[in-house]
This record gives structure tokens, C-alpha cells and sequence, in this order.
């Protein structure tokens, strides 16, 4: 029995020690004024908690963008969801491991609601480069590298980017689209009721959404990892994706769509 013993002690201290650190995880999130963002904070409460751990969130609503950014740069917010680049792998500490299963790749175009004549003759890039049309984006976006790649015209918005909605909708501020994801889109174009959902085209390139702590939790990293894969390997992930915005799918009928496949840049 002795012998017993001594073989299972160091199994019970790790299991309890295991125990211990997955006790509790306190986490300070801001939401953008974007949409889409409590399916991000649900992915990480419920992958956190199926594995065990004790999940303490606060959620500051109604952020810019930017000033999340610069709040988890300077570790006055834990964490925030953004593209992958380069650039953010090597300013904050980065989760790699994809948020979307790589459909945040996927885009969709909101547009005045009298230009959508326009964009049903388009059947192929070719067709888009020809109409001549110029999306606005915010300063540094990944996206511009992806239009600029796939020589499609385009305008970087210096300041806020949220008064990219009004631009296009002006009609004469030399923009013609704004490019969302379709995780944001319905939600954005039901607070921008002036700007309509393109219904015809569906923009596809290479890349997801990753989590990206600041250097005060950097310490959360391994266990998000290991949570986030589990999620994604039991169908946790999809299960969210489809309970946040099955019905926004719906609505943009992906699958009627002419799909256009955009190159995508190395970093």
C-alpha cells in the first residue's frame, strides 16, 4: 500500500495543484461599438469554463476601437479580438488560435440603399476592378493590404473610423462601400439604417481573428490556448457561431452569393 501511495502522491499534488491555478481567472474586456462582440466574450467564458476554470469577466461597454487598443497596449484592459497581423504579434501577446474558423474572412459590402444595381452586374473580380468603386477603411487595416494585393481601389481613413458609415452615405465624399465582416454587418447596418447590406457579392480572403492579451495577463495565455482548442475540437466554437449569428447567415443568404476570392498578402 505504501508502494501505492507513492506512486499516486504526485499524480493527486498535480491534479490538486491543477486544481488550484484553474481556481479563478479575472479578466477585464472592452466591448467596441462595433457589432459582434459578445460572441467573442462567450467563446472565452465558455471555453474557459468547460475546462474547469472559475471565469471572472468585466465587460466596459461602448469602446472605440482604437481606444481598446491602446488600452490593452498599455494593460488597462486584459484583452481584445483582432485581425491577425505581423504588427499586433509583436506589439501585444497574441492567442493563435483562430476565434471564426476563418470566417472573419468573409465580407460584405454596406452601401447606400440606390446603389445596389450597380453591384448586380458584377460576376467576378474582374467585373469589381472594372465598376470602378472605392472602399473606405480605417488607417492600417489589414484589409487595405488585401485590396491594395488585389488591385482594388480604396481609401485609408485617417481618425476615427466609425464616421466611415456617414461617408459612404453621403455620396460625395469620393467612398462607395465599407467592408464589414459578416459576423458585424446585420447588427451595423441596424444601427446605420441609411446604408443597406449589399445583396449580391461575397468577399472572401485568408484570415481570422485571434486574442490578443496584454503584457499584465499575459500569464492567461497557455490556459486560453488550451481552452480555445478544446472548444474548437469538441464543436464548442461552431455551436457559439451558430447560436450569435445563425440567423444574421440567414438573412445575408451566403450561399446565393457570387463568391470572390481575393489573394492574401504576407504580413
Amino acid at each position: 500500500m505504501s508502494v501505492l501511495r507513492l506512486v499516486l502522491l504526485p499524480c493527486l499534488i498535480m491534479l490538486l495543484s491543477r486544481t488550484v491555478m484553474a481556481e479563478k481567472v479575472e479578466l477585464m474586456i472592452g466591448l467596441t461599438t462595433s457589432g459582434g462582440g459578445h460572441y467573442f466574450v462567450d467563446l472565452l467564458e465558455q471555453s474557459l469554463k468547460a475546462q474547469g476554470y472559475d471565469v471572472s469577466l468585466r465587460v466596459i461597454e461602448e469602446l472605440p476601437q482604437s481606444r481598446v487598443v491602446y488600452m490593452v497596449t498599455h494593460g488597462d484592459l486584459s484583452l481584445t479580438w483582432l485581425l491577425q497581423t505581423k504588427e499586433r504579434d509583436e506589439s501585444l501577446v497574441p492567442v493563435h488560435v483562430g476565434l471564426t474558423n476563418g470566417l472573419i474572412g468573409h465580407r460584405v459590402l454596406l452601401i447606400p440603399p440606390e446603389a445596389q444595381s450597380l453591384y448586380d452586374q458584377v460576376n467576378s473580380l474582374a467585373d469589381f476592378r472594372t465598376l470602378g468603386k472605392v472602399g473606405v477603411f480605417g488607417k492600417d487595416w489589414f484589409d487595405v493590404k488585401v485590396w491594395k494585393y488585389n488591385q482594388l481601389k480604396y481609401f485609408e481613413r485617417e481618425g476615427s473610423w466609425e464616421k466611415a458609415y456617414k461617408q459612404v452615405a453621403s455620396g460625395n465624399r469620393g467612398v462607395d462601400y465599407f467592408s464589414r465582416g459578416i459576423f458585424e454587418v446585420v447588427e451595423e447596418a441596424d444601427q446605420h439604417p441609411y446604408l443597406k447590406i449589399e445583396e449580391h457579392l461575397l468577399f472572401v480572403y485568408d484570415r481570422d481573428f485571434l486574442f490578443y492579451l496584454s503584457s499584465s495577463a499575459a500569464h492567461y495565455k497557455q490556459i486560453i490556448e488550451e481552452s480555445l482548442i478544446a472548444a474548437r475540437d469538441s464543436g464548442l466554437m461552431q455551436a457559439l457561431i451558430n447560436k450569435h449569428w445563425e440567423t444574421s447567415f440567414d438573412r445575408l443568404a451566403l450561399d446565393k452569393r457570387v463568391r470572390l476570392n481575393l489573394n492574401t498578402p504576407s504580413d
